[in-house]
């Protein structure tokens, strides 16, 4: 059955959360159970299209310029699970990488531009593109963070920022995206990108020296995942707390106990939207008074999580796509 779209009238809401902050206005796709999860989602900076990855390695691209969505194609982009997706700044062209490979393609005409293979013995997490575009980062295991030429699909070079010590025992980590920084955060003005390097959980470094500007360290838990805010803050979700750091002083300002999953800011920069898959919940969180503003039942396990100006876009276990407006 053909994917589609079950969206409330203009102006209403098929869902509103109590407080009234969180409301489900769209519903991309239907659910189902042949576990072919939703599980990368972006949407393009004009906030026009999104494109959501699956679990078997197909891509759906979704027009969501008006109040009735329509699917503009699918295509099979990777053999297996489709790890993340990233639009470029510019708007021409979407990265895409599956277990064993990242592909650059045009999302207008679905045609592939590079197609980038990978050791099998490494694990991507996330990729971002710098702010101008000219470049692609990728973080992992084992490697650091890579940066690739878009343009060319090749490797430029890898930022290892400094070696973390080597540690033996119980505690070691042993691979995986559960012990580290699955998510990339890139600076707004591209100066620094934070990523997990090598089995180091979380280092922020510079991108043009490759040095490292700070280890976040301290935590009781390693990072999981991070996103920076445009206004200079660093927000990293760690077993259930959430940080944040003023990036110009690398000080944390604040500690907020509750939120888990991905994470992203706001439009007003006031508070983070984060993912509770444990619960199926969608929440937000003051960043001011350090506390839970408002929650909304997702109605299936989020895996994905994409913020473009006050539409928040969820990529769900059951395969659908919800969309919600962020109601400030």
């Amino acid at each position: 059955m053909e994917p589609h779209a079950e969206a409330a009238p203009k102006g209403t809401a098929l869902a509103v959360s109590q407080g009234g902050h969180l409301a489900l206005v769209e519903v991309l796709g239907e659910a189902r159970d042949s576990r072919d999860e939703a599980c990368a989602v972006c949407v393009s900076p004009d906030g026009t299209t999104l494109v959501a990855g699956y679990e078997y390695g197909s891509l759906r691209v979704w027009d969501i310029s008006s109040g009735a969505s329509r699917l503009v194609r699918t295509f099979d982009a990777h053999s297996g699970r489709v790890v993340t997706v990233a639009w470029s700044p510019d708007g021409h062209r979407v990265a895409s990488a599956g277990r064993a490979d990242t592909v650059l393609w045009d999302p207008w005409t679905g045609r592939e531009t590079r197609r980038i293979p990978r050791k099998l013995s490494t694990k991507l997490f996330d990729l971002a593109f710098s702010p101008d575009g000219s470049s692609l980062y990728a973080t992992g295991q084992p490697i650091g963070i890579d940066v690739w030429d878009p343009a060319t699909g090749e490797r430029a070079r890898t930022l290892f920022g400094e070696p973390p010590a080597i540690r033996i025992g119980p505690k070691a980590p042993i691979g995986g995206s559960g012990h580290m920084a699955s998510q990339l955060a890139v600076a707004p003005d591209g100066s620094w990108v934070a990523g997990a390097v090598g089995f180091d959980p979380l280092q922020i470094i510079d991108t043009r020296s490759g040095r490292l500007i700070k280890r976040l360290t301290g935590l009781e838990h390693p990072a999981t995942h991070v996103t920076a805010t445009s206004n200079g803050s660093l927000l990293a979700i760690s077993e259930g707390t959430l940080h944040v750091w003023d990036t110009s002083t690398w000080e944390e300002v604040a500690s907020i106990k509750g939120p888990s999953g991905r994470v992203a800011a706001t439009e007003d920069r006031a508070s983070a939207i984060c993912t509770i898959p444990e619960a199926s919940t969608l929440t937000i969180w003051s960043l001011q008074s350090r506390t839970l503003l408002d929650e909304i039942d997702v109605g299936s396990k989020p895996l994905a999580l994409a913020v473009r100006g006050r539409a928040i876009s969820v990529g769900c276990e059951d395969g659908t796509v919800r969309r919600y407006e962020h109601r400030p």
